[in-house]
């Protein structure tokens, strides 16, 4: 078999290897969408606020993003999403090294209004962990 056809028969193996891997990470992509009860945020989602999660110690703009993309919007969301979830929104993003113990926590006193016992406690992590 001439030269140029096995490198057409590879180019085509190398195509649908793509093709079929592109496809794959769109669906396990889809997959990580979090999908929460509309009880818990009693907005409709047109009019629903989008916080800035930045403030909470751990969290800097990519992380941010990420969780908004998610469907973390709002800290009364954050703050009852369980870490198992985060730490899997974090993996699948490659961010596994981030460690969202205390999101949770900081983002409940931030959906209370409680700024300067966030503060507080802030002040007693280290990038987001507790000492």
């Amino acid at each position: 078999m001439p030269q140029w056809l096995w490198l057409i028969i590879v180019l085509l193996i190398i195509l649908i290897v793509w093709w079929a891997l592109a496809r794959s990470a769109e669906t396990y992509e889809e997959e990580f969408v979090i999908e929460h009860d509309d009880d818990l945020d009693k907005e409709d989602d047109t009019e629903l606020e989008v916080d800035d999660f930045t403030k909470i110690e751990g969290i800097g703009d990519k992380i941010n993003q990420i969780l908004h993309d998610s469907g973390i919007k709002t800290y009364q969301t954050l703050s009852r999403t369980n870490v198992e979830d985060l730490f899997e929104i974090l993996e699948h993003n490659k961010l596994g090294f981030h460690n969202p113990d205390t999101w949770s926590k900081q983002a409940k006193l931030a959906n209370e209004g409680l700024w300067d016992e966030l503060k507080d406690l802030q002040e007693k992590l280290n990038r987001g962990r507790e000492s």
